[in-house]
C-alpha cells in the first residue's frame, strides 16, 4: 500500500513556485554581481563619457575648420596671407630674395 501512495504522490505547485523564485534570485545575483554585471556597466559608462568628451572636442575642431573655410572663401586678403604663409607664394610684381647663412 505504501508503494501505491508514493506512485500517486504529486508535489504541490507552491514547491515549484519556490524553486522557480529561488532560481530567479540566483540568476539575478549572478547577473548583477558577476563579471558581466555592474562592473561592466560602470566600465561602459566611463567609456561612454570619454567618447562624449572626444566628440565634443572634435565638434569644436569642426566648427573652427568650417569658420576657416568660410573665411578663406569670402576674404581674398586672408586667402593670400595663408598662401604666402603655408606655401611661400609671392605676387607677380614681387622679387624673391633669399639670405645665405
Amino acid at each position: 500500500m505504501r508503494l501505491a501512495n508514493l506512485i500517486r504522490y504529486r508535489p504541490r505547485p507552491s514547491a515549484f513556485l519556490g524553486l522557480g523564485l529561488a532560481g530567479l534570485l540566483i540568476y539575478l545575483l549572478i547577473a548583477i554581481f558577476g563579471s558581466t554585471g555592474m562592473q561592466r556597466v560602470r566600465q561602459l559608462e566611463a567609456e561612454l563619457a570619454g567618447a562624449r568628451a572626444e566628440n565634443e572636442r572634435l565638434a569644436g575642431r569642426n566648427r573652427a575648420l568650417e569658420e576657416e573655410i568660410v573665411r578663406l572663401a569670402d576674404d581674398p586678403q586672408h586667402r593670400e596671407s595663408m598662401a604666402r604663409y603655408h606655401f611661400g607664394l609671392i605676387g607677380p610684381d614681387e622679387i624673391f630674395i633669399q639670405e645665405a647663412e
